[in-house]
């Protein structure tokens, strides 16, 4: 995708670059049309571009993979203790019905 939309990406910093005389989407098309080869123009950085946007989404997969194996060691860690203590991660304790006149304790 990073070399799909590194034309847009050409238009878009050829806009920034020349902000003080209000440039549009068309000037900045026609400029890089008259000082370039076309197609050059528009893919320039093209390659910095996507290994850049590559090494990004290899280390969200890297973290992303990191945190699910966390969770998964606790969640497992969580239910060998239950398992230990003769509960059940799925097993609710019902509260204690107090009896006629009993107070909460904090009352």
């Amino acid at each position: 995708s990073a070399a799909a939309t590194t034309p847009w990406d050409v238009v878009k910093t050829r806009m920034m670059c020349s902000a003080s005389t209000k440039p549009s989407v068309r000037g900045a098309i026609r400029g890089v049309m008259k000082e370039t080869n076309p197609v050059k123009g528009f893919f320039t950085g093209v390659g910095p571009r996507s290994i850049s946007s590559g090494i990004h989404t290899a280390i969200f997969f890297c973290f992303f993979e990191a945190i699910c194996n966390k969770m998964a060691r606790d969640k497992q860690q969580q239910q060998q203790q239950l398992a230990l203590a003769g509960g059940s991660s799925t097993k609710a304790r019902a509260p204690r019905r107090r009896k006629a006149g009993e107070s909460r304790g904090n009352e």
